[in-house]
């Protein structure tokens, strides 16, 4: 999981580890902010009055608190909560989005034997993955994998020798 933090210094993208430890900070736009919708409706009682934004996916929430640490996390639905960001500058903001390697991009390859893009999808979503999306091509999936994915991310391409030539062709091309 990703959370967005806009602070008075810009935005930072951290990846949430199971515990404070285990945060990684992935990058820091300066100057730039966080925007989105808010559920405002999950915002425990306890943290009215201090809470500066909010958002969740899934059954993880975060909390933007106007204190220090200003991050509060949790993992189920808001019954336990863990203090993260003891580091950041004061925040505005705050964003969360599943990680890269929770997103399978699933494309048909150039072979006339290759499966049809529903007959893929239909693989893709046996597989316990949050997100599944379908491209026109393997170059496509690619250029999408590579575009969400931090400098630190690695994006992992399999299939047939098929899909291989079409990925060794698109990263050549770039």
């Amino acid at each position: 999981m990703r959370a967005e933090i806009g602070c008075d210094d810009g935005a930072y993208t951290v990846e949430i580890g199971d515990g404070v430890d285990e945060d990684e900070l992935l990058e820091w736009n300066e100057g730039a902010a966080v925007e989105r919708t808010r559920p405002l409706d999950l915002t425990p009682s306890w943290a009215s009055g201090q809470t500066l934004d909010i958002d969740a996916v899934g059954s993880t929430i975060v909390l933007l608190l106007d204190r220090r640490p200003p991050l509060m996390f949790s993992h189920d639905s808001g019954s336990t909560w863990s203090e993260r960001g003891a580091g950041l500058s004061a925040g505005r903001a705050v964003a969360l989005r599943e990680s890269p390697d929770d997103v399978l991009y699933a494309a048909r390859n150039d072979s006339i034997r290759s499966a049809d893009t529903e007959e893929i999808m239909a693989a893709a979503r046996q597989v316990e993955v949050a997100d599944v999306q379908a491209f026109a091509s393997v170059a496509e999936a690619i250029a999408a994998a590579r575009a969400a994915a931090a400098p630190s991310d690695m994006v992992l391409i399999t299939g047939s020798l098929f899909t291989v030539a079409d990925a060794t062709r698109a990263l050549a091309t770039r």
